[in-house]
């Protein structure tokens, strides 16, 4: 399965924008909405995530959530590292999740979210990114 940015950024997003309920303690964990979207793309797509550092791994589980036995993905509202925050802070604006999408077809590195962090660096400072993530 070919790894989907926009589903990507909404699921980031999701945990990003999502805070906690006043009674923490009963239940911290929320389930990523399906909006749509199957439970094994966004299983596939959080677990894709998980790899790059963006959350911590104890904050984000698969579950059995329904009759047929599929697993859906549940996080906890502080799933994400400093790292993740950051990067969902950038692409959170739909210019720059643009300007980034586009930088990374150039490079044909549509999958590579590492690579991605590199250029969400540069492009925040305003540099051109050099493939290797160095600045130009």
């Amino acid at each position: 399965m070919k790894q989907d940015l926009d589903l990507t950024r909404k699921l980031l997003l999701q945990v990003w924008n999502t805070e906690f309920d006043e009674d923490i303690t009963a239940n911290p964990w929320k389930f990523f909405d399906p909006n749509g979207e199957a439970l094994d793309r966004i299983n596939y797509h959080v677990k894709l995530t998980r790899d790059t550092g963006y959350y911590y791994p104890e904050a984000i589980k698969l579950e059995a959530a329904n009759e047929a036995g599929q697993a859906h993905a549940k996080f906890r509202p502080d799933a994400l590292t400093a790292k993740g925050q950051e990067f969902a802070s950038f692409i959170e604006n739909d210019k720059k999740w643009e300007e980034l999408k586009a930088e990374l077809a150039k490079r044909g590195a549509l999958s590579a979210l590492d690579i991605g962090f590199e250029i969400v660096k540069g492009l925040a400072k305003g540099a051109a990114v050099v493939v290797g993530g160095g600045m130009a």
